[in-house]
């Protein structure tokens, strides 16, 4: 018979065997989530330029590295500086990058071009100011002598990602808002045809707070190494329902803008919910100042 330590023992290995399973099946997604993402970005773009397509290419190769670079690590292959600077890439470029996605679009919805700019310096800010000290600490923590950078990383680290959490909160909730109010003018105007893009856009922004929440949840529960892999796949998810969304929202503001383009009886509608987005009127005339 099994003395009781041996018992003990065995458990803490299947234990261990599980939760090594759940990090790399997370991790394995979300690359499998980049390359699917890779061939949707490259195809609905016909011009490879601008803010929003380089925020996507560049948040979703930033996924990927922070997922090679903790599978790297997880598996023991390579130095822990190699580790260190691979997850680091992704991760600056991850977060910074699904933000300027969502910065990006953002005057879609929203007729102040005041908060937008509010939103672009915190999220410069949040970059420069989270994103140096972790950079340290991580090599710190990675380094020969890495006792004194322990205890500052674990702080900081729980910081950053609070701050991160709440930086991705104000962003969704300014679309979430702005969404709100246009489905409740194109309720009182009659106009139900693209309803359904302004209630996909809140229903996705309220799904990325919620899978947000989860990152936090697995932080705070002390689940370090199951919520580095769960980020990256997070994210990817994210990246891909607010890839669709976010693109269907461009095409309605098109429509917006060239009044012979919507499907209603009278571009009077068309004009009216301009006007609400803060633009000049979509009627005929005026749209051909956009071609």
């Amino acid at each position: 018979m099994a003395a009781p330590a041996d018992h003990q023992f065995e458990g803490r290995q299947n234990e261990k065997s599980a939760t090594s399973i759940v990090i790399m099946t997370f991790l394995c997604l979300a690359l499998y989530n980049v390359l699917e993402l890779q061939y949707v970005i490259l195809s609905a773009f016909k011009k490879y330029q601008g803010l929003y397509f380089w925020s996507c290419i560049i948040a979703s190769w930033g996924i990927a590295f922070n997922a090679t670079g903790y599978m790297l690590r997880h598996v023991q292959c390579g130095s822990k500086l190699l580790h260190a600077t691979i997850i680091l890439i992704g991760w600056n470029t991850m977060i910074t990058g699904q933000s300027l996605i969502l910065y990006s679009r953002l005057h879609l919805v929203c007729p102040e071009p005041r908060r937008i700019r509010y939103v672009l310096a915190m999220i410069t800010a949040d970059a420069v100011w989270l994103g140096i000290p972790i950079i340290i600490l991580v090599y710190g923590v990675n380094s020969s002598t890495p006792l004194p950078f322990e205890r500052p990383y674990d702080i900081f680290e729980k910081i950053q990602l609070l701050v991160f959490f709440f930086q991705e909160v104000i962003i969704s909730s300014i679309y979430i808002m702005e969404a709100s109010r246009l489905l409740k003018f194109q309720s009182e105007v009659g106009n139900v045809a693209n309803k359904g893009v302004m209630g996909n856009l809140i229903l996705v922004n309220a799904v990325a707070i919620i899978l947000d929440l989860t990152i936090i949840v697995l932080e705070v529960t002390n689940h370090y190494d199951i919520q580095t892999a769960w980020k990256p796949f997070v994210y990817s998810v994210k990246l891909k329902i607010e890839f669709i969304v976010l693109n269907r929202l461009v095409e309605f503001s098109r429509q917006l803008q060239t009044a012979t383009a919507l499907d209603y009886s009278d571009s009077a509608d068309a004009i009216a919910l301009g006007r609400q987005l803060g633009r000049p009127d979509t009627s005929v005339h005026a749209s051909r100042a956009y071609r």
